[in-house]
């Protein structure tokens, strides 16, 4: 098909309790009615909201040699990336929204962007430096040299305030509000199958373990 990348809706795990992220829900849905009839490089070039562990790649494009040789020039940083490689070397194929859930997600206290900080930092920084090299549109070069600044500074505040990128998301989703927000009550989240179906992983999971620890003290 003409979709390299495919992503789903993601419930998150807080505290184990399963639900709803709302705000990533609207950030995701305002970054496809944004981009949907946009480039892929386009999207991932600027401010935008893809959930990367609920994604999937269309395997031609994964196995790619040069996206290959790409992703191997950073250490720790796999899926922008990846997002960037892809949408060169196939920039007519196009990225797909379903209103499935696909994952239960969870940030913890391992996650490579903690544990890893100064290596996942210098590699953001090599793909910024990288995309404005490669930029030939001014307006475009100005947006990426802004959001390459910004992720260097410290504080939430300032990275939003002074991030050129993020104004333009932002009324790009105000002048979209209508068809996002339409787009946003049309997800119909089943808590009830998937709180149940997290139950059954964890039961699966303590069941292995238990037999794990019986055949270990034989």
């Amino acid at each position: 098909s003409n979709v390299a990348i495919l992503s789903g809706r993601a419930l998150f795990l807080r505290e184990d309790i399963l639900g709803v992220d709302e705000l990533n829900n609207f950030l995701v849905t305002a970054t496809q009615e944004i981009y949907k009839n946009d480039t892929l490089l386009h999207r991932f070039k600027h401010f935008s909201s893809n959930n990367a562990p609920n994604i999937f790649y269309a395997t031609e494009c994964l196995l790619d040699p040069k996206v290959r040789a790409y992703l191997q020039r950073f250490d720790v940083t796999e899926d922008w990336p990846l997002q960037v490689a892809i949408a060169r070397q196939f920039p007519g194929r196009r990225y797909k929204l379903i209103d499935e859930v696909l994952v239960y997600y969870r940030r913890t206290v391992g996650s490579t962007y903690i544990v890893a900080n100064k290596r996942f930092t210098k590699d953001k920084i090599k793909l910024y430096e990288d995309l404005i090299v490669s930029e030939d549109n001014l307006i475009e070069r100005i947006r990426l040299v802004g959001r390459k600044y910004c992720f260097n500074l410290k504080g939430k505040v300032l990275k939003k305030i002074l991030n050129l990128d993020f104004y333009f998301f932002t009324f790009s989703s105000l002048m979209r509000l209508k068809s996002i927000y339409f787009s946003n009550v049309s997800v119909k989240f089943d808590l009830n199958r998937h709180t149940q179906h997290y139950k059954e992983i964890k039961k699966s999971v303590k069941n292995m373990t238990d037999i794990i620890d019986s055949q270990a003290t034989r």
